[in-house]
């Protein structure tokens, strides 16, 4: 009888020493960020399983981040009150970040070495910066080249315009009018985008690129000489003009 009491005792120990540990377990608090390469993580980027490396505010309120040394900004994410806001994972140059359909914070320089982030709204939406995180990423060594196709003037009733031919590094691009070509990675650059003759367009009759500063060259109906930059897209805008076809000897 006292060998029967003891074993329920002990059974009666070991679950309620089971029910203590699993209890520990979910009531205990999640790791605290740590340091990484001598940097403090972040709790932003920590939360999604990244290291983020955090930058305190300046003076001035407004935070800037500097990748290592063959490394760029890929990413950045900004602590202000309770909430963290993110740059989407693609994107390159500059975001805004808002709240309630007001801008808050201007983030300058993704894809770079150096990104500034600056507050530019105010009140308990755009609350100060507490501080950034931010992700880096090796220095990239290629870009992307978007070609679109645009044609000027009025198409006739029920005229069908085939797509538009480009030829850029060796590569044959077709474009519908009024489309624009999936990105065509290409290492950094320049490089020249040649229309293939059509027989109701004059090809090349204007071109642009975004950004602006991309277009190195142009010659009217030949071709149009772009810049491509790495980590970034160049888009390059073709517009041909439409030409009447010739209705032939009025007799």
């Amino acid at each position: 009888m006292f060998a029967r009491a003891l074993v329920v005792l002990l059974v009666g120990a070991s679950l309620a020493a089971c029910r203590d540990a699993a209890v520990s377990r979910s009531l205990a608090p999640a790791a605290e960020p740590s340091f990484s390469n001598g940097n403090k993580t972040g709790q932003c980027f920590y939360e999604l399983g990244l290291d983020g490396i955090q930058v305190d505010p300046g003076a001035d309120g407004n935070a800037t981040a500097t990748a290592p040394n063959g490394n760029v900004v890929s990413r950045i994410a900004v602590k202000a009150g309770p909430t963290c806001a993110f740059t989407p994972e693609t994107v390159t140059g500059i975001y805004t970040i808002g709240g309630e359909g007001a801008p808050c914070y201007v983030v300058s320089g993704i894809g770079s070495e150096t990104v500034t982030v600056t507050r530019v709204g105010s009140g308990p939406v755009c609350k100060d910066i507490s501080h950034i995180e931010f992700i880096a990423a090796p220095q990239p060594t290629t870009g992307s080249l978007q070609i679109c196709a645009v044609l000027s003037g009025t198409l006739p009733p029920n005229l069908q315009l085939a797509p538009f031919r480009f030829e850029v590094a060796g590569v044959d691009v077709v474009v519908a009018s009024g489309a624009c070509s999936n990105p065509i990675e290409l290492p950094s650059g320049a490089f020249v985008i040649t229309e293939s003759p059509s027989a109701s367009a004059i090809g090349l009759w204007n071109a642009a690129t975004m950004p602006e500063d991309r277009l190195i060259g142009f010659v009217a109906t030949q071709s149009a000489t772009v810049m491509v930059v790495a980590g970034s897209t160049t888009v390059a805008t073709i517009t041909s003009v439409f030409v009447p076809p010739d209705p032939g000897p009025d007799f």
